[in-house]
């Protein structure tokens, strides 16, 4: 598959850039692809729909489905990019390679699991907080384990935004940070 424009990741800079480009360049074609199954929503909002403030996934995109499609845009979701060859401008993913002309990596931070002694071996229970499917993992869990506590490991924003979600479930929960 060839593209001109290759964006890897699909969340709001990634769709800005695609505004941004259609605003220089109306027929150019774009191809996103995310490792994610929605079509977009705000990370910042997983928080409400852990808490139970937002009860549709629908609810957490901020641009309508249609959007794609009016820009022009080939969006391929659970399409991850596993290599990529910038001198011979292409990506590599389970689908099949994508040549482009330009591309722009706009994945978003990773968690950051600080060297905690035995944290390795502990697996259930323990979730990071920065994608939709982390929230749903995580309600999922507390549903089936009937969790009423929890910890949540770091004060930045992201922790604070998890606790946010977690009291909002009725939780009790506590911060811990360095």
């Amino acid at each position: 598959m060839k593209t001109q424009y290759l964006i890897i990741g699909n969340s709001v800079s990634g769709v800005n850039c695609i505004e941004g480009i259609r605003q220089v360049d109306k027929k150019g074609k774009i191809t996103v692809i995310s490792d994610e199954d929605v079509h977009n929503y705000s990370r910042p909002l997983i928080s409400y729909y852990l808490g139970g403030r937002i009860g549709e996934k629908k609810d957490l995109s901020f641009r309508e489905r249609g959007f794609y499609s009016e820009n022009g845009v080939d969006l391929l979701l659970n399409t991850k990019a596993e290599k990529i060859a910038p001198e011979r401008k292409k990506v590599i993913t389970g689908r099949g390679d994508i040549e482009f002309e330009k591309a722009l990596i706009s994945t978003g931070g990773k968690p950051f699991i600080p060297p905690i002694g035995g944290y390795s071996a502990v697996k259930e229970g323990t979730f990071t907080f920065t994608m939709l499917a982390d929230a749903e993992r995580l309600i999922s869990y507390i549903k089936k384990n009937d969790i009423k506590e929890a910890v949540v490991l770091g004060g930045g924003l992201i922790g604070l935004k998890c606790a946010e979600g977690l009291i909002g479930r009725g939780m009790k929960t506590i911060i811990v940070e360095l």
